[in-house]
């Protein structure tokens, strides 16, 4: 949990960080201030506009689907340099990183997906749960990882400002496309935060009996707000350096942890578990699984060096 709690914060700085360059190229707003004023909207909206941030995510859904689609079209019509698209000699060590980055950026969403299946009628067959899920990642992320490598290339220092630079291409209508970004960004840091704010709660419980009250609620996301607020102050200087040591950081832990739930699922248990059992420290799991903590430190520990 206290991992769960760091990625919604990770994914709150990076994300709270695009949105400020965004609205600074828009409006002119010195970044600082564009984050201090963005990260307090998030603030409140989680407070007071959860189930409005619900319904904004539905209409942004297919805003950004026929945005993207025509930012795609715009996209592959730009030069790029000659070559930009041959395979030349394969760089082992630069293509594992890659695809260690891509997957550390799935894996990172399982506590979003977590949140979004408890939401489901008990009947929702699992693999419905799965394929949409999955789908949803997978297509999303190759789409918007090809649209960024390509605008890379082809527009000379395009990551200063991603944003703004995504939102010229569109020329007059490049309002919309800041729009659909800051707005975007606004909407998915809402559930970081509160993400952030429940992996944090769960992570106390266990060692401080704590009755969540509204004043205890809004005390601990205002903390949680106050932490991601100084990660983004601290990273916008270099925003691509501080986004990839977040993924790198990650990655850490998040590939042993899945390997094992995948090794427990598919080869040890085949998917049968008792869910009651999993919150009954006398239940068939036991109280810790200690095979299971050791295979996860000495998969860390492995990492490291190599």
């Amino acid at each position: 949990m206290f991992l769960v709690m760091f990625v919604y914060l990770g994914f709150f700085a990076s994300s709270g960080l695009l949105a400020a360059q965004t609205l600074s190229s828009l409006t002119k707003i010195d970044q600082t201030w564009s984050i201090i004023l963005l990260n307090v909207l998030c603030f409140v909206a989680t407070i007071y506009g959860y189930n409005l941030i619900h319904k904004m995510q539905k209409l942004l859904s297919w805003a950004s689907l026929c945005i993207y689609i025509v930012a795609t079209y715009i996209v592959f019509q730009l030069q790029v340099p000659a070559g930009s698209w041959a395979l030349g000699n394969l760089d082992l060590p630069v293509f594992l990183l890659a695809v260690s980055m891509v997957a550390t950026w799935q894996l990172a969403y399982a506590p979003y997906v977590a949140d979004y299946s408890r939401y489901l009628p008990i009947t929702t067959p699992t693999a419905h749960t799965f394929w949409y899920s999955y789908a949803g990642t997978v297509i999303g992320t190759i789409w918007m990882m090809t649209l960024g490598a390509t605008l890379t290339i082809a527009i000379p220092n395009f990551l200063d400002h991603s944003g703004g630079n995504l939102a010229s291409l569109f020329g007059n209508f490049a309002i919309i496309m800041f729009f659909i970004i800051i707005f975007g960004q606004l909407a998915i840091n809402v559930f970081n935060l509160y993400g952030a704010f429940m992996a944090t709660i769960t992570t106390i419980e266990p060692f401080i009996k704590l009755k969540v009250t509204p004043k205890v609620r809004i005390g601990m996301i205002f903390c949680v707000t106050v932490v991601g607020t100084v990660l983004c102050l601290l990273g916008q200087s270099n925003f691509l350096s501080f986004f990839l040591n977040f993924i790198f950081f990650i990655s850490y832990f998040l590939i042993p942890w899945t390997s094992i739930n995948l090794v427990d699922y598919y080869l040890l248990r085949h998917g049968h578990y008792n869910v009651k059992d999993i919150f009954d420290v006398n239940g068939q799991y036991g109280k810790i699984n200690w095979i299971t903590c050791m295979a996860f430190l000495v998969s860390i520990l492995a990492e490291i060096p190599l």
